[in-house]
C-alpha cells in the first residue's frame, strides 16, 4: 500500500513510517497539498494523511480533492489531528479514520487499516512454528494478515 503523508516534521514522518515500512507499505512524505497534486500520479496513494492544519490550503478542500476533484481514484483519508474538536471536524468531512497525536504505533496501524476498507493487522509476536502453523490459518480466515 502507497501512503502519503503531508508534513514538513520529519519526526511525524518517521512516526508514521516505523510501524508501516516493516509490514511493507510504501511511506512518502510530501512539505504540501500542492506537492502532493503535483506527484499524483507519480505517488498513486492509496491512503492519504493530511493533519489538520496545512500549509497551502485548508483541509476540507483537500479532502474534497480525494472525495471528488482531480483524483480520479481516490484514496483513503485519514485527519492527523491534536483536539477533539479536529476529531469532530474529520467525521464532519467524512474522513476514513481520524489520529489524535501523540498516538502509538497501533493506532497508525489500526487508522491505515481502517482506511484500507477496514483491512485488519496482527503482528504476532512469537517465533514457535507449532503457534504460527495454529494460529495464522484462524486470524487469516477472520481477515486479519
Amino acid at each position: 500500500m502507497n501512503v502519503v503523508l503531508v508534513t514538513d516534521e520529519p519526526l511525524l514522518s518517521e512516526f508514521v513510517r516505523r510501524p508501516l515500512e516493516p509490514l511493507g507499505h510504501r511511506v512518502v512524505s510530501v512539505e504540501s497539498m500542492a506537492e502532493l497534486v503535483d506527484r499524483y500520479d507519480e505517488l498513486a496513494p492509496d491512503t492519504v494523511i493530511l493533519p489538520r492544519r496545512l500549509p497551502d490550503r485548508d483541509v476540507a478542500s483537500a479532502v474534497d480533492f480525494f472525495r471528488n476533484g482531480a483524483a480520479q481514484r481516490g484514496p483513503s483519508v485519514v485527519l492527523l489531528g491534536v483536539t477533539p474538536e479536529d476529531r469532530r471536524l474529520a467525521r464532519e468531512l467524512q474522513a476514513d479514520a481520524f489520529l489524535l497525536v501523540p498516538f502509538s504505533d497501533a493506532e497508525v496501524l489500526e487508522a491505515v487499516g481502517t482506511a484500507d476498507g477496514g483491512q485488519k493487522i496482527v503482528l504476532l509476536a512469537d517465533d514457535s512454528p507449532l503457534i504460527h502453523r495454529h494460529t495464522v490459518p484462524i486470524l487469516e480466515e477472520e481477515g486479519y494478515r
